[in-house]
């Protein structure tokens, strides 16, 4: 991210889960100045071969929960998609040090205290290169 030059970053899994032909999607509510965080949720669409089981029914769910639960206000029914939009200087101000999975909820809570504005959208998700059949 500190390489990063736009004025918005976007993530994205490189296995192809995500269709980027959509990232207006993603992107139009901060462009438009309505959130500062913007992720894609992949439990619209989800079956065997997007995400196992357990993830689907327990993992994913209760992380989320979780997280709403301890960061009053956030709003996110996926809290670790891969997709992802931020306002470049928002990111940078939350000082994220997490290496690995954790990354994701870090982000979240640092972004709830902060008072940053989030919003869930649909992404699209297919098997990508990176199945989990």
């Amino acid at each position: 991210m500190a390489e990063a030059r736009g004025k918005i970053i976007v993530m994205a899994d490189a296995d192809r889960t995500y269709d980027l032909s959509r990232l207006g999607d993603l992107v139009g509510p901060i462009a438009a100045g309505t959130a500062d965080m913007v992720l894609g949720s992949r439990l619209d669409q989800l079956n065997r071969g997007t995400m196992p089981l357990l993830h689907r029914l327990i993992g994913t769910p209760v992380i989320s929960f979780a997280l709403r639960r301890a960061c009053p206000g956030l709003r996110v029914s996926d809290s670790q998609s891969g997709y992802r939009a931020f306002l470049t200087d928002k990111v940078r101000a939350l000082g994220l040090k997490a290496p690995g999975m954790e990354f994701a909820s870090e982000m979240l809570i640092r972004a709830s205290r902060k008072g940053c504005g989030s919003a869930s959208g649909h992404s699209d998700t297919g098997p990508g290169l990176g199945s989990r059949n």
